[in-house]
């Protein structure tokens, strides 16, 4: 009898552990995944109308989904990037933050409406997301967002506070690449304000400290445009002749230096 009964266990044990493997295997798919693929089909195929339909089958049918916050998020891209429709890319994204605050669709959300708004020339607006998002971030992206509120004051005219802003990325990042783009910015306000000598001071310095960095590249075209337009016509040419072979778009350098050519040979310098 005692050998019948623990026989008589055994199917028992064996349904119950093939219940669990069937739902750490995946057996329980969620019923929004098949729908969520589809869509992203469509989307890859430029087909935006249909995979907007399956994305809001989703978001309508299965709120409950991980895949509701990542349809609902793209929604919003659809709108954004393939209809320019703002009001309602604004919405959409809106929706993710609010419906789903914990996903991270939400983070991605916000970044979006922050480019939305600055975009639009709504730089307040800008700064309030970019500003939530340097809140929530980590170590690793918080530079990002430091220099993506600092370029909104640049957008506002407002280069005291943006080079506060890249002064605090330089200070605290350990990233080169971060510390160069915040040199080169922060050089750029000062152009921008035409305070010339001290913009030149910063590209030299960038040039200097970075010679192999996109940064350098950018200090010698911006030194020559600064170079040019006080009418120290042939330093500007000089430094245009040596940055031709490096500069990506070539076409801008030779125009430019033929403009001087031009200038100079009506004794302009």
């Amino acid at each position: 009898m005692r050998i019948h009964a623990r026989n008589s266990k055994r199917p028992v044990l064996f349904i119950t552990f093939l219940i669990c493997l069937c739902l750490f295997a995946g057996c329980a798919k969620d019923p929004a995944a098949k729908d969520y693929d589809r869509a992203e089909e469509l989307l890859s195929q430029g087909e935006y109308v249909e995979a907007l339909k399956r994305y809001y089958t989703i978001t309508n049918d299965f709120p409950g989904s991980e895949y509701a916050p990542k349809s609902q998020y793209k929604i919003g891209i659809i709108f954004n990037n393939y209809f320019h429709d703002r009001k309602r890319a604004i919405s959409a994204f809106r929706a993710v933050f609010f419906v789903y605050p914990n996903s991270p669709e939400a983070l991605l959300a916000k970044k979006e409406l922050a480019g939305i708004y600055s975009n639009f020339g709504d730089h307040r607006k800008a700064l309030a997301e970019y500003q939530w998002l340097l809140k929530q971030s980590t170590s690793l992206d918080a530079p990002e967002y430091k220099f993506l509120i600092a370029m909104e004051y640049v957008k506002m005219n407002d280069f005291r506070q943006a080079r506060i802003e890249l002064d605090d990325i330089i200070k605290t990042t350990g990233s080169m690449d971060m510390i160069a783009e915040a040199k080169i910015e922060a050089a750029n306000t000062y152009y921008l304000e035409g305070d010339v000598k001290t913009a030149m001071e910063g590209y030299d310095e960038i040039i200097e400290k970075f010679p192999d960095h996109k940064a350098a590249i950018d200090a010698k075209f911006n030194k020559a445009r600064a170079l040019e337009e006080t009418g120290r016509l042939a330093e500007a040419q000089g430094v245009l002749k040596k940055l031709l072979p490096d500069y990506p778009y070539k076409p801008v350098i030779i125009l430019k230096l033929q403009s001087i050519e031009q200038r100079l040979k009506e004794g302009e310098d």
